[in-house]
């Protein structure tokens, strides 16, 4: 009997070595897997490659947060959706087609009157722009004296039919400040101008002696240099259709008004230079502008 147990003994003590062999490496293992699972950073993912964003985000100290928060706020005062829209498309060529009303100073002595003419710009929306421009007003009159000998003396009022021609070079400022409301752009700017005159009237008749009347040939040809400066506001009414309104003042270089009369009469330049101009350093002249435009883009 004494033997039978030692046989058991020695055949239950291996099994239960075995067992406790068995399980202790799967309990080993669970505690590593457990401790490895705590030590994992926040912003580490399983594979170790940096977590989501959301995650990051919210592992971010409060003073990155406010800086964000800063930045937002700085981007949001710079943003003009108006110049968003109008950049939609860069480097646009737009042919206008223009009307103007012309008002010129006393002593160019050219009445007021009414221009058409054309516009060439290059722009890139919502930055600048260059423009080259040509009008021309093909029914101009000016103001005219009888020369002497005229029975109805010197200051007899008479107008001698011509032409006014300018062009003009200018560049253009996008203002995305005033042109916030919907499909409204305001452009700015300046330019340089080519002024051109040719006046010439043969019929124009004067009573003389014995009640005769002598033909007179009035001419005038000159041209000027100046500048000018503009505000231009236009309406989108489609991507490639808009319609505008501009004011622009010229400002011109104009010796000849120094003679007053600086006309010529039959060949004979009239008036003499008595500086009429004292008021400015330099003989300069005005004229006042309002253009009614219409555009196409391409």
């Amino acid at each position: 009997m004494f033997g039978i147990g030692r046989r058991g003994v020695a055949v239950v003590v291996p099994a239960v070595a075995a067992l406790v062999l068995t399980l202790a490496p799967r309990q080993t293992f669970a505690g590593e897997l457990d401790d490895a699972v705590r030590k994992v950073d926040p912003k580490t993912s399983l594979f170790g490659f940096e977590g989501s964003p959301v995650a990051a985000a919210s592992a971010q100290p409060e003073s990155s947060a406010r800086e964000t928060a800063e930045l937002e706020k700085i981007w949001l005062a710079d943003f003009h959706p108006e110049t968003d829209r109008w950049t939609e498309r860069n480097n646009r060529i737009k042919i206008s087609l223009i009307g103007s009303g012309m008002f010129f100073a006393q002593n160019l002595r050219i009445t007021h009157n009414c221009a058409g003419g054309v516009r060439i710009s290059w722009e890139v929306p919502g930055f600048i722009g260059v423009r080259l421009e040509e009008q021309m007003i093909g029914w101009a009159r000016m103001e005219v004296r009888e020369g002497p000998g005229g029975i109805s003396g010197n200051h007899n009022k008479r107008h001698m039919d011509g032409i006014v021609n300018y062009n003009s070079l200018s560049v253009a400022i996008f203002n995305p400040e005033l042109s916030y409301p919907a499909n409204l752009v305001m452009w700015a700017g300046f330019g340089v101008d080519l002024w051109y005159y040719n006046f010439a009237d043969r019929d124009i008749r004067r009573p003389g002696p014995g009640g005769t009347f002598d033909n007179e040939q009035y001419t005038f040809y000159d041209w000027n240099v100046g500048g000018n400066a503009f505000f231009d506001l236009e309406y989108k009414i489609t991507d490639i259709f808009h319609v505008g309104i501009e004011i622009r003042e010229h400002v011109l270089y104009a010796p000849q008004t120094e003679r007053g009369e600086f006309y010529k009469i039959n060949g004979h330049t009239q008036g003499k230079p008595h500086n009429r101009n004292q008021d400015f350093i330099v003989a300069l002249s005005a004229v006042h502008e309002v253009q009614l435009t219409i555009s196409v883009l391409f």
